[in-house]
């Protein structure tokens, strides 16, 4: 009988993916910013075409746009659970891909698993699932398994093979395009690793090593070309690299929104670059280039590209998770022991400070909703801003806590995810009139520009004509508005808005037309 398990490090791994999502199911919602747009988005895309409270600001259109993974699942879980926990057992999944990517991949390389695996689930913590990115985490924790499982069959690739990973490519490519772009990469620079290694110098043996990755991302790329429906936005480039140095640095590994593990993620990068240069971690030749690639993708990516924004906040992780799941450990037993007892300590320091953050939104949100009720239905609801009140704290979490009105009294607001050839929600019109048209004008104007808002003040704030056109004569066109403020002192608000209901965060005024929309 033995008294320690025969392979701690995989038990120790199992446990490690418990703590890292337990957090999603400890809260009634976890504080991102982009989760109650979501599941907003799920209600209404499982109710369908019923007549709903809602449904005379919206309706649904399926469209074929690489960007469909929580919108294929969650509404199909909704069939057996409820709309909460069917978005959090989608995240969950999301966590367990990330946490495991980095020991499948250990374990397609090198046929063990040890620290450097665990050590990699660190990564299922980064910006984009914080921010609630929920396609792309889900389809880059998948992309992150393909490369591994491409790993794996390497020496024994068939047809069969070939079959399977299309379907792979093809999955990713609706789920999201750029984790399926990132997969590409990844995988493309695996065939050219070992083509290195093989010091394969002849076009023709070259081109044959190149075939079975053009041959499987093919129908994926033939997809996204012939059958996508191009959205608002979608051909706005912008790169911004050296402003954004720092985010992309930030994005590795976040213990919690506001608070990047900066000292974590350049401990960790400090750690792979002394262990690789000491040989104390073996570093597989085929994986070097895809690690290269990677890691000029996260240097060069921008921060603006087809009508989404954050993608320079995207492939941070990836490479991080690559990187340790590349390696395998060249150390004694003890040494090991010492590592693995790091990586589980870290893993959960940092469930634990998402827990207590996001336990605090969670009560925030609901608290928000309670006031809701006070609202009439069909209230026409946007968000905004008290900028000059947050002093330490951030107010993304806010950003899109209105939308629960939409579910919660059958309402409007003007930032829902609803682009139109980006989301399968629409917006009715006329009221595609007063909704943000992309994510380039997709975040709630502050306190201070409502009287700019209310009289189309363009000549003293110009952001007006750009971020923010869909509030243009706000008075006229709205019901309410909810401010949502910091722990510092209130700005003052508009003589024409009333309050209806305070709380802790925030203040829900309703809108007088009489004084703020005067007849011209």
């Amino acid at each position: 009988m033995h008294i320690f398990p025969r392979h701690p490090i995989r038990w120790a791994l199992a446990l490690a993916i418990l703590l890292l999502v337990a957090p999603l199911w400890l809260v009634a919602m976890p504080g991102m910013p982009d989760y109650p747009a979501h599941l907003v988005g799920f209600r209404m895309i499982a109710a369908g075409d019923r007549s709903m409270p809602w449904s005379i600001y919206y309706h649904i259109r399926w469209l074929l746009v690489p960007n469909l993974a929580s919108e294929m699942v969650v509404p199909l879980l909704m069939h057996l659970m409820s709309a909460a926990a069917a978005t959090k057992l989608f995240l969950s999944l999301a966590v367990v891909l990330w946490a495991g990517a980095p020991a499948a991949i250990q374990f397609a390389l090198h046929r063990r698993i040890d620290a450097m695996a665990l050590i990699g689930a660190l990564f299922a913590y980064n910006a984009p699932f914080v921010w609630g990115f929920f396609n792309f985490a889900f389809a880059s924790g998948t992309a992150l398994w393909l490369l591994a499982a491409w790993i794996w069959r390497a020496e024994e690739r068939g047809k069969f093979d070939l079959f399977f990973f299309s379907l792979g490519f093809l999955a990713l490519c609706l789920g999201h395009l750029f984790a399926m772009l990132a997969a590409l990469l990844m995988v493309g620079g695996f065939e050219i690793g070992r083509a290195w290694r093989d010091r394969v110098v002849s076009p023709v043996e070259l081109f044959r090593r190149a075939l079975p990755v053009l041959l499987a991302a093919a129908p994926a790329l033939v997809l996204f070309l012939m059958l996508r429906t191009p959205g608002n936005g979608e051909g706005y480039l912008q790169f911004d690299i050296l402003e954004t140095l720092e985010d992309r640095a930030s994005a590795a590994i976040m213990a919690y929104f506001d608070q990047p593990a900066l000292l974590l993620t350049g401990s960790l990068a400090g750690l792979w670059g002394a262990g690789v240069l000491f040989r104390a971690l073996k570093l597989p030749v085929a994986m070097v280039p895809p690690i290269v690639f990677m890691a000029l993708a996260t240097l060069l990516a921008p921060e603006w590209a087809m009508g989404g924004w954050g993608v320079h906040m995207r492939l941070p992780a990836m490479l991080g998770a690559m990187m340790f799941g590349a390696c395998g450990l060249q150390l004694e037993p003890a040494r090991r022991a010492v590592l693995a007892a790091f990586g589980m300590a870290m893993v959960a320091v940092m469930a634990g400070l998402l827990m207590h953050d996001w336990a605090g939104y969670s009560r925030q949100y609901t608290e928000f909703r309670a006031a809701l009720r006070y609202l009439p239905p069909g209230v026409k609801l946007f968000a905004a801003i008290d900028d000059a009140s947050f002093v330490l704290e951030s107010d993304q979490p806010y950003w899109h806590i209105a939308e629960l009105a939409i579910i919660d009294r059958g309402g409007f607001t003007p930032l829902m995810f609803a682009t139109k050839g980006q989301h399968i929600v629409q917006v009715n019109p006329p009221y595609d009139k007063i909704a943000a048209r992309g994510a380039q004008d997709g975040s709630p104007p502050d306190v201070s520009e409502l009287p700019y808002l209310a009289h189309v003040r363009i000549d003293i704030d110009p952001d007006i004509a750009t971020e923010y056109p869909y509030l243009e004569r706000f008075p006229c066109r709205f019901d309410a508005v909810a401010v949502f403020r910091g722990t510092g002192f209130a700005s003052e608000v508009p003589n024409y808005l009333i309050p209806l209901r305070q709380g802790s965060f925030f203040t829900i005024y309703t809108i007088d037309r009489a004084k703020g929309c005067p007849e011209r």
